[in-house]
């Protein structure tokens, strides 16, 4: 248990670095473990309830892994159904109009540079990061 934390907030990444000492910090050693945050964007409570802290291990830090440019429409969905925002991209289709819903319905692969991933994704408030991170998650589903 600790009795004291030293954390800090990387800016624009939704990490938190946890370290020994503030000493340990300013030395440029690497945290003790890091923390990815996520909030759930269609949530209606409040920020503090909807952050999820997964728990990443930076002892043996591995580099960032590669986000991948294509990733199949079942591992797009699979990502989205893990996250709990397939429903909630389904939803956002049926209101987008028939080219979205063709789309949506036929496509055989996602891409990340994709201007209907961009402009979804900024319908569902989510952050560049967050779309990496579900396009890493996808990469990583195999069948």
């Amino acid at each position: 248990m600790y009795k004291h934390i030293n954390a800090l907030l990387v800016p624009n990444s939704g990490l938190v670095g946890v370290y020994n000492t503030e000493e340990d910090f300013l030395a440029g050693l690497p945290p003790l473990r890091t923390f990815r945050i996520y909030t759930n964007p269609t949530s209606d409570v409040n920020l503090t309830n909807a952050l999820q802290l997964e728990l990443i291990n930076m002892g043996d830090a591995e580099p960032a892994p590669e986000v991948p440019a294509v990733v199949s429409r079942f591992q797009a969905r699979a990502a989205l159904y893990k996250m709990g925002l397939l429903g909630v991209v389904s939803d956002a289709i049926r209101t987008a109009g028939v080219m979205a819903q063709l789309a949506w319905e036929d496509v055989q692969e996602f891409r990340r540079d994709s201007p209907t991933v961009a402009a979804l994704a900024a319908s569902l408030h989510l952050t560049d990061t967050q779309v990496d991170d579900l396009f890493i998650l996808a990469g990583s589903l195999k069948v």
